[in-house]
């Protein structure tokens, strides 16, 4: 179930919100205060390069879930037509790989990307507001 989706514009200060509120959500879920700031950092990765993959003037959009059995977050752009993929998002790409479990690299309808990093919930803890 979505905790929050986010639909911020493609502006670098809007990374900080999308952080705020992804980080607020991994705490209700329960994560640890390590793994809080892994995907803290990661998601405000994925969010600086949908930035840079979209059009001026897109928004980029942020989903938050809360599954049975993962912390997920969806980060998706879409994609202007001079964007080429580069040293740096793929740079980008690995950082995040080092923060998250799980990343995936998709097509999305909009003609751009969509991130997926996940991260397994504690089974032994039940997540904060859940009980």
């Amino acid at each position: 179930m979505p905790i929050a989706t986010l639909s911020i514009p493609a502006l670098p200060e809007q990374a900080m919100t999308a952080r705020m509120v992804v980080g607020a959500a991994a705490r209700r879920a329960g994560m640890d205060p390590e793994t809080v700031d892994d995907i803290r950092l990661a998601v405000t990765e994925a969010v600086a390069r949908a930035m840079l993959r979209s059009r001026p003037g897109e928004r980029v959009r942020v989903s938050i879930r809360d599954d049975l059995d993962q912390f997920r977050v969806d980060v998706s752009d879409t994609t202007a037509e001079d964007v080429v993929a580069d040293d740096e998002s793929e740079l980008t790409v690995s950082l995040i790989q080092a923060l998250s479990p799980r990343v995936v690299v998709t097509e999305n309808e909009w003609n751009g990307q969509t991130v997926t990093l996940a991260w397994p919930l504690d089974p032994r803890q039940e997540p904060a507001g859940h009980r």
